[in-house]
């Protein structure tokens, strides 16, 4: 009668399987971690713009939702832009 070889376990077959995929497949760093090297990190800033005058270029959906957001912090909003969306235009109102 031949002798079988020893069977791994599930868990070294699991183990040994990973390793392979790790050193196949060696991970490089995505591209946004090194444009961080060069690019300085910005913040999110909160400004307290009532009574400031706040100006939009565009006068599409976008630009009616950030004279929307600007209005609701206070600002005085000027919209510039050869055409306005309907949205824009009753906001004026």
């Amino acid at each position: 009668m031949s002798e079988r070889p020893e069977r791994p376990s599930a868990i070294s077959a699991t183990a040994s399987a990973s390793h392979t995929c790790a050193t196949r497949y060696r991970r490089t760093p995505h591209p946004s971690k090194q444009r961080r090297k060069t690019m300085p990190n910005y913040y999110p800033v909160m400004l307290d713009i009532r009574d400031r005058l706040a100006i939009v270029v565009g006068g599409d959906q976008v630009a009616a939702e950030k004279a929307a957001a600007l209005s609701a912090s206070g600002a005085r909003v000027r919209v510039i832009s050869p055409d306005f969306c309907n949205e824009l235009l009753q906001q004026a109102e």
